[in-house]
């Protein structure tokens, strides 16, 4: 089966749970497709330890740190949904795979709308993570949107786990 494995903050799989279940997956017989950010001077699109990745490359995403924040909070997140959905069609995917929450909604829309099972794999608990880490930065100009992103995360991982077809 061909598995797309969605991740939304990594240019490559550097977490060794990532490169592990790659790695499963591949031994028991699946052709893995891994969505992931594009870093600096890397390809499109490569075969990486015979995990095909496909790289984002979103404007702005090196860039100033509150303008990519902003994009990536408000329009990147939701965006992503298009791109799924045309990787599954191109790879004639059987299955995603999505880590954390910042693309599980988008996931799960794209799963549903093309009738494929969906895992997510939670790796942390996001809602709480942001919020921690926007304590820890006080990033003034966003504080009106902190409580707005804070309550769609909350909102959009109970949607995700209810769409999922299986929770690791």
């Amino acid at each position: 089966m061909n598995i797309l494995m969605v991740l939304s903050d990594q240019t490559l799989p550097h977490d060794r749970r990532v490169e592990r279940q790659a790695r499963d997956l591949i031994r028991d017989g699946h052709r893995l497709f891994l969505l992931a950010r594009q870093g600096r001077d890397q390809p499109p699109e490569e075969v990486f330890n015979n995990i095909h990745v496909i790289r984002l490359n979103w404007p702005f995403l090196n860039r100033n740190k509150l303008l990519s924040d902003l994009i990536y909070w408000i329009f990147q997140r939701y965006l992503i949904y298009f791109t799924i959905v045309k990787a599954c069609r191109k790879h004639v995917i059987g299955a995603i795979h999505v880590h954390d929450l910042p693309y599980a909604y988008a996931a799960s829309k794209a799963a549903k709308k093309l009738r494929l099972p969906l895992i997510f794999d939670m790796h942390e608990n996001y809602p709480v993570l942001f919020e921690t880490g926007f304590k820890i930065r006080h990033h003034r100009l966003i504080w009106p949107f902190f409580h707005l992103i804070l309550f769609l995360l909350k909102r959009e991982e109970k949607t995700a786990c209810r769409q999922a077809d299986q929770i690791i």
